[in-house]
């Protein structure tokens, strides 16, 4: 079992993970893909389709559910937020990779109760350029920026009410199911290869990397927003599909079978 998490710029990057995967396909009897961007590029380099296993990560649904409202509560007032805003995160490395400036402009373009978290362990010279961009655009008292990383990415899912994927390509990506998990709908990327996890207007939407396609979605979100029983309802619906009790049995299932070929 082989698993490849994401597409990395460059050719040279491009060239040594297809030296590499090929190496495998003669031996491998099952090869792993978190996404089906990965399974484009398995199929590409000859890998048979029904050789690839495509599953998420097993998200820990003991950890990562849908909040009461005292943990909601709590966690918005420690990131200074009020009932009435509308909180956006964005969680993982702040590289421009993850393209955060995309999330500023989408926020750009919201009414002012909308406000954005940027969460994770910063590329120092990218974090410059948001903050000059934060100012430059007047939005220094609706943007957080969390420039460390988070050890415990919980409190962020349940402050949230929409997370935003503005990434140019993703692995899984872990926290986006995560979110969904904690009941918050998001709004993705529409070509990183995860929109077998997004349905448009039932738990996100799927969108151009344009951030007039990302406020139109926020704003079509705002029913689902403010209803906590749809919120409710996508957490349990995603528990189902992308908890640990649900998945882990598939892993094993697909390893006893191989142990026995």
């Amino acid at each position: 079992m082989r698993e490849m998490t994401s597409v990395r710029e460059g050719p040279s990057s491009t060239a040594w993970k297809e030296r590499f995967f090929r190496s495998t396909f003669n031996y491998a009897r099952l090869i792993h893909a978190v996404n089906d961007s990965v399974v484009d590029q398995y199929i590409a380099m000859g890998l048979p389709r029904e050789r690839i296993w495509v599953s998420n990560y097993p998200v820990d649904t003991s950890q990562f559910r849908f909040p009461t409202p005292k943990q909601r509560r709590s966690a918005r007032t420690a990131l200074g937020f009020a009932d009435t805003d509308v909180v956006h995160f964005i969680l993982g490395r702040i590289h421009s990779h993850k393209n955060q400036y995309l999330g500023i402009q989408t926020l750009a373009l919201l009414p002012d109760h909308h406000k954005l978290v940027l969460a994770g362990p910063p590329n120092e010279a990218y974090v410059a350029k948001l903050r000059r961009v934060i100012v430059e655009s007047n939005l220094e008292k609706r943007v957080v920026i969390l420039p460390e990383r988070q050890q415990n990415p919980v409190p962020l899912c349940q402050a949230a009410d929409i997370y935003l994927v503005p990434s140019l390509s993703e692995a899984g990506p872990n926290v986006m199911l995560e979110a969904l998990c904690c009941g918050v709908p998001v709004i993705i990327n529409e070509t990183i290869g995860v929109t077998r996890y997004v349905h448009d207007g039932i738990n996100g939407f799927n969108v151009p990397l344009k951030a007039e396609q990302f406020a139109q979605a926020a704003r079509r979100l705002t029913g689902i927003v403010h209803d906590l029983d749809q919120r409710r309802a996508i957490a349990e619906r995603s528990a189902e599909m992308l908890g640990a009790p649900s998945l882990d049995p598939q892993y094993a299932r697909h390893i006893a079978r191989l142990l026995r070929m």
